[in-house]
């Protein structure tokens, strides 16, 4: 926890006769009181989680199924509004040294530039550099195209995509000669969602003692844990949802204890969102989803 800086304030009180007393001149000079040093002012760090996206990478799931798509939290400066152009700008940035570590990956060149987006009547017009054609491999092709695709419809007044390269749309993208004549959406890349597709919180996303676990399914009872560093399950909750076929929303509240949840040595708060498909009961077997969260501790929001 950052704090700020502290400040010693030194004050010296000269002692002078009064009256029609005259000082004498052989008399010892006064003496300055004891340096009085103030606690340090509170100031816990300011938290910008409102300016905020979501960057959709690549990632095995916790079974070992995949790869899937999957929303990682990415933090603008405060003075930056979240708008499509930052999401996309982030998402072409790909996965951090840690998330690498963790199995997150991105199939966008990494040198790939955005050029421009405009946005009109639901559609977004996505302008890339020529780079994010490079390579091969309809899977390759596909996921990053899907990582663009999500990451742009995040935005309530965003639902379809179409792609530009270097200024010109693009209706047969790649080698792969992937059919791009109509604008694409969530759906034209169902397949990259994993059965329980969780989208908030995102992976990596600081949450406070009240939130909600949300996304959509296939499965008809979709379950939750929350663990803390030690292994210690904080929450636990399952929903059952209506047996149709296809995919359907879910979501979940959780609630805690903010005096359950301890610090890691280290200093941080560390939690893991585990989600799976199935009843409480039966534990975390099928289409898991498990991935880093971080805790608002007591007076540091």
């Amino acid at each position: 926890m950052r704090r700020g800086i502290v400040s010693q304030m030194v004050c010296v009180f000269v002692l002078a006769a009064c009256g029609g007393t005259t000082t004498d001149p052989t008399a010892p000079p006064p003496t300055s009181p004891p340096t009085q040093t103030l606690p340090p002012p509170t100031q816990p760090p300011v938290i910008h989680e409102a300016h905020a996206v979501s960057s959709y990478l690549i990632g095995q799931v916790a079974d070992g199924s995949g790869p899937y798509l999957v929303p990682l939290h990415r933090l603008l400066m405060p003075e930056v509004e979240p708008s499509v152009t930052e999401a996309v700008d982030m998402v072409l940035k790909g996965e951090t040294f840690t998330e690498a570590g963790m199995g997150v990956s991105t199939e966008i060149p990494r040198d790939t530039e955005l050029l421009g987006v405009t946005v009109a009547d639901g559609l977004a017009t996505i302008d890339l550099s020529g780079q994010f054609d490079d390579g091969s491999g309809s899977m390759s092709m596909r996921a990053r195209l899907a990582q663009v695709v999500y990451t742009a419809t995040q935005f309530d007044d965003i639902e379809r995509v179409a792609l530009a390269i270097e200024s010109l749309p693009v209706t047969a993208f790649s080698a792969e000669g992937i059919d791009l004549s109509d604008p694409m959406d969530r759906e034209t890349f169902a397949d990259l969602r994993n059965p329980v597709f969780v989208e908030a919180p995102a992976w990596g996303e600081l949450v406070g003692a009240q939130f909600t676990v949300a996304g959509v399914t296939t499965a008809d009872v979709v379950s939750c844990a929350l663990v803390d560093w030690d292994g210690l399950i904080l929450h636990e909750v399952s929903a059952e949802l209506p047996a149709t076929e296809g995919w359907h929303p879910f979501t979940m509240p959780v609630a805690l204890s903010e005096s359950a949840v301890t610090p890691h040595p280290a200093g941080s708060y560390d939690l893991a969102l585990i989600v799976w498909e199935g009843p409480l009961e039966a534990g975390a077997q099928s289409h898991v989803v498990e991935y880093p969260l971080f805790f608002t501790a007591p007076g540091d929001a």
